[in-house]
């Protein structure tokens, strides 16, 4: 091999060396900027929601490092809309032993793991009747018979639930978002497409309006990224909420027996 042809082959393997340096560093630095983008978000989630459940005064930034912590370390398995629905649960009492209360207004960590906490019992607790349920269904499916008494028995149990907390339900917000899976497997929840659309079109409006709201009152430029990222997942059809409300608004028409036209004529006045 000549001396050119090696020196050739040198500067390309010097070259090919640099490059990868380069990319490393970059790629190091591309996962920091995500890193501190993750961050802000979260921070910004426990900001949103301290505020929207009792906080009366500024959440100190120890203190918000402090949940930042507590979420990272105890609870980095929950997105940050599973954290809201949390808050939303907790609000409406759907767990026991769990009262959501801010004494004086004064936000701190011990209040988010308690409602977190709780949240992941009951989602522990929903993952074990997922595995039975399908244990049941696989049951099920060799036996018909088995199937009859499982529904029946479910069927039972749904009824007396009903009875029971319908009359204790005000407002379709109050609904329990699980009513409408198990309404749907019963087959006692019947809405025609023409509905089902209006009140997929409804809840999109109310979710925009929500949203709008919150965007009025960022405090900051975090913020409103976050919100306007909100929004157009929503336009996109990729927010939960959306979502949320059409299956309550469902089981509120469609089971529980309320008016639909009047419902949304109410709403969006």
């Amino acid at each position: 091999m000549s001396i050119k042809n090696r020196s050739e082959e040198l500067r390309i393997s010097n070259g090919n060396s640099r490059n990868k340096v380069i990319t490393q560093v970059l790629l190091r630095q591309h996962q920091s900027i995500r890193q501190l983008e993750n961050e802000a978000l979260l921070i910004v989630r426990i900001q949103l929601i301290a505020e929207a459940y009792g906080a009366r005064q500024q959440v100190s930034d120890v203190v918000l490092h402090a949940c930042k912590t507590l979420i990272q370390n105890r609870f980095s398995m929950l997105s940050l809309e599973e954290i809201s629905i949390a808050f939303r649960m907790a609000a409406a009492r759907e767990f026991k032993n769990v009262e959501l209360e801010v004494y004086g207004g004064v936000w701190n960590a011990s209040i988010l793991g308690k409602v977190l906490g709780a949240y992941m019992e009951y989602r522990r607790k929903q993952l074990v009747l997922a595995h039975q349920e399908q244990q049941k269904n696989n049951r099920i499916q060799v036996d018909p018979e088995l199937i009859q008494s499982y529904n029946q028995q479910l069927y039972l149990e749904f009824e007396s639930m009903i009875i029971e907390k319908s009359s204790q339900l005000s407002h379709w917000e109050d609904v329990p978002v699980f009513w409408y899976s198990i309404s749907k497997k019963l087959k006692l929840l019947e809405i025609n497409k023409r509905d089902a659309y209006i009140i997929y079109n409804w809840a999109t409006k109310i979710s925009e309006k929500e949203l709008k709201i919150q965007l009025r009152n960022c405090k900051n430029m975090i913020e409103k990224m976050n919100v306007r990222k909100l929004l157009v997942q929503l336009e996109n059809g990729q927010h939960d909420r959306a979502k949320v409300i059409s299956q309550k608004v469902a089981v509120w028409v469609g089971l529980l027996g309320h008016n639909l036209e009047a419902l949304l004529n109410a709403t969006l006045k």
